[in-house]
């Protein structure tokens, strides 16, 4: 069977059209959508399963940079191979994972579930948040930054909660009231970090 072809033009005015709704993916999965729409299709040729290839989403070999932190701030000698491992996995990876950097587990946990309350809001709640105004210190938005990109289509499936810092200072009373106290801590953690 051959792949459907998306007309883009009209999937991107589609998209435009969803994103004026300020109901964001989630708010397609709680209206029980039963297909996805068109805009969010990706073309044969650019799907990871596309070619005969083998994926490794995760699978047995692939190890992501780890960096230990521990003692940065006891041993220069430590602190040098540090750098340097994160400037080699920078370099080869563009990211890499740290442990032992002081944020307290409970801290990531509460911040992520914070922000998992905001996301699972009836929609008329987050609708004050919606916008694309990266101005703002605080946005809500679905589907990644579709003006911002040479073809906005296909989207992404997702949402984004986004807090913003001016000049590295954080107005924590600008976050939403139901996450405020986690992301506070966190970016207290993050800063100390």
């Amino acid at each position: 069977m051959a792949p459907a072809l998306v007309d883009y033009t009209a999937a991107e005015k589609e998209l435009y059209e969803f994103d004026d709704l300020k109901i964001g993916v989630k708010g397609l999965v709680d209206a029980g959508v039963t297909h996805i729409p068109r805009f969010f299709i990706h073309p044969p040729e650019c799907r990871a399963n596309h070619s005969s290839t083998p994926q490794n989403n995760g699978a047995d070999g692939v190890e992501i940079p780890v960096i230990d932190l521990e003692g940065f701030n006891k041993n220069d000698d430590r602190r040098v191979k540090m750098v340097n491992a994160m400037r080699y996995a920078c370099a080869t990876w563009g990211f890499f994972q740290i442990v032992n950097h002081g944020v307290p587990v409970a801290v990531m946990e509460e911040m992520v579930e914070s922000i998992r309350r905001f996301h699972e809001q009836p929609q008329e709640a987050k609708m004050e948040w919606y916008s694309r105004d990266f101005s703002r210190k605080v946005n809500y938005y679905s589907s990644g930054d579709i003006k911002g990109r040479a073809k906005p289509v296909p989207a992404e499936w997702k949402d984004t909660l986004s807090c913003r810092a001016a000049d590295d200072q954080w107005d924590f009373d600008a976050l939403p009231e139901l996450c405020r106290h986690e992301m506070k801590e966190y970016m207290k953690n993050m800063i100390d970090l």
